[in-house]
């Protein structure tokens, strides 16, 4: 199946540690650091019988299993699988960082503001 190609073709540039941080990210708590088979195991915070289990290690079967943890990820969230592959390819494309600025003066007042930096 072409379409499904294509997918394990864009899991293959997605590290492990990348999915992890996005379902945590997603409200997916991981169950434990490392489980044995070398996986990362999360469970969703509200059903705690939904499980993904993302595999640690890229091999022969690496992309197949890493598209079926993105799939349940996409079914949880309404989304496509591609919709949500391409978000991890694009990490922090859409993240807007802010940081605490105590010199900021304000009309004329000593007091906390707020500088926004880079998007990425």
């Amino acid at each position: 199946m072409p379409a499904e190609a294509n997918l394990e073709r864009m899991a293959r540039d997605i590290s492990p540690s990348e999915l992890r941080d996005y379902a945590r990210a997603s409200g997916w708590e991981q169950v434990r650091d490392r489980v044995e088979g070398r996986i990362y195991l999360l469970r969703h915070a509200t059903e705690e019988l939904r499980q993904i289990a993302i595999p640690m290690d890229v091999g022969d079967d690496y992309a197949e299993a890493f598209v079926d943890a993105v799939a349940r990820l996409a079914k949880q969230e309404r989304r496509a699988v591609e919709a949500v592959l391409t978000d991890l390819l694009t990490p922090g494309s859409d993240i807007l960082r802010l940081v605490e600025d105590r010199h900021l003066h304000v009309r004329g007042k000593s007091g906390h503001g707020v500088l926004c930096l880079t998007g990425g």
